[in-house]
């Protein structure tokens, strides 16, 4: 079972903290045409959650490399969270 990841597993600084209601489609359920704010620390933990579950990622380690992605080279015309999960 992959243990979820945190805000405390998370290395960059200066995200966003908004809180969401629960059940909220910015962070729960399947990534899908949802807009996505990779500077919003809830989006990025479900999809960094959703990517780890999809492709079975145990090993922590790959937390710092998906995040690293998302916040250097998350490419400007990616803005849904379908297209941040692929």
């Amino acid at each position: 079972m992959i243990k979820l990841t945190t805000k405390d597993d998370l290395k960059y600084e200066g995200y966003k903290t908004t809180a969401y209601p629960i059940g909220d489609p910015k962070v729960t359920g399947f990534p899908d045409s949802t807009p996505f704010d990779k500077m919003e620390i809830e989006e990025v933990l479900y999809i960094i959650n959703e990517v780890r579950s999809k492709l079975n990622i145990l090993n922590p380690i790959y937390v710092d490399i998906i995040e690293r992605f998302i916040r250097l080279f998350m490419p400007k015309h990616i803005v849904t969270q379908i297209q941040a999960f692929n």
